[in-house]
């Protein structure tokens, strides 16, 4: 037997692995059985075959201070079913209203991605298909719903009705698994596929509120006129994270300059819609200069100070996070 750490609850999950309950749906692991220990933080593989005198002594070396012994419940990790599901649009507007409408139907996706029309495009001209939408495709919501069947019939159902009532184009299941696959594999593709529309990207994985998110693609859509950028972006719409990316040609300075210049205005936009300019890579260098649009004086300086008390002679991570 091995004994592994529980996961968290769902609500105290780090945003970056979790569109709503995870951003890369792993596959069904089959009939393997675990042994839940309340309280204990613990869950327990057992092994093919597992000894149950065991299992009782393993009982009962796990107490609680009182003494009273733990009941061990029967588990199964993973899925019995996986459904994909995705909508076209004609809108990013439209796209974004429909994740709103999901919540509202009281359904939780295991997966929950928003993608533009110009990562669609590239992600097109990249692999060679469009598997995903049909060209001109402006916006596409991709889904995957878990759970015992009937439960996901239900709301693939309700994922469906959702898409709809907000002005979906179309709105598909993958058919077998395979298909299931192959989507999955464009969707890992697009952030490769961009170099199709650029040499050079910027990526900010900014973080809104989901209510907030079709504010950021306003916020965005501005900044392409503004600056005169192409700036494709997708991400995870279940908790509203992300990835603006800013397309240029290296050996265009003044392009170069202009995305340099539409950072800020990205990062202060984000702040007012109550977001944050990093809601999965962290600040490291790239954002350091820019911490202070989130954060003030008073807040970087007692960051700065636990640091201090933990790092006295600045060998973690020397010259991330603080600004100069």
């Amino acid at each position: 037997m091995e004994a592994v750490e529980a996961p968290a609850a769902p609500a105290a999950q780090a945003t970056g692995e979790t569109p709503l309950r995870r951003a890369a749906p792993r596959a069904p692991s089959g009939n393997r059985e675990f042994l839940a220990l309340p309280g204990s933080g613990f869950i327990v593989e057992l092994a093919h075959g597992a000894d149950r005198g065991q299992l009782d002594a393993l009982r009962d070396s796990v107490r609680p201070a009182r003494g009273t012994l733990y009941t061990l419940h029967m588990l199964r990790e993973g899925a019995d079913w996986w459904l994909l599901v995705w909508g076209s649009f004609d809108s990013i507007e439209a796209a974004s209203a429909a994740v709103i409408h999901i919540t509202r139907a009281r359904v939780v996706p295991a997966a929950l991605e928003l993608i533009d029309g110009e990562t669609l495009e590239a992600v097109a001209q990249n692999l060679g298909v469009r598997s995903m939408a049909p060209e001109g495709t402006a916006a596409l919501l991709l889904l995957e719903v878990d759970g015992v069947a009937p439960a996901v019939e239900e709301e693939a159902s309700r994922v469906e009705q959702a898409c709809r009532e907000a002005g979906a184009t179309e709105v598909l299941r993958a058919r077998d698994e395979a298909e299931r696959q192959e989507l999955w594999r464009v969707r890992r593709e697009m952030s490769l596929s961009l170099k199709k529309v650029a040499a050079l990207k910027f990526n900010h994985d900014v973080v809104v509120p989901k209510g907030r998110i079709p504010q950021l693609f306003e916020l965005v859509e501005r900044l392409r006129g503004d600056f005169r950028l192409r700036v494709p972006s997708f991400g995870h719409a279940g908790d509203g994270n992300i990835h603006v990316n800013f397309m240029v040609d290296p050996g265009d300075s003044d392009e170069v300059a202009r995305a340099r210049a539409a950072e800020p205005v990205l990062f202060e936009g984000v702040v007012a819609l109550e977001g944050s300019i990093s809601g999965e890579h962290g600040i490291g260098f790239a954002k350091a200069p820019f911490l202070s649009i989130e954060l003030g004086p008073d807040e970087i300086a007692l960051m700065q100070r636990v640091k201090q008390a933990f790092d006295p002679n600045g060998i973690l991570n020397p010259g991330k996070i603080f600004p100069d």
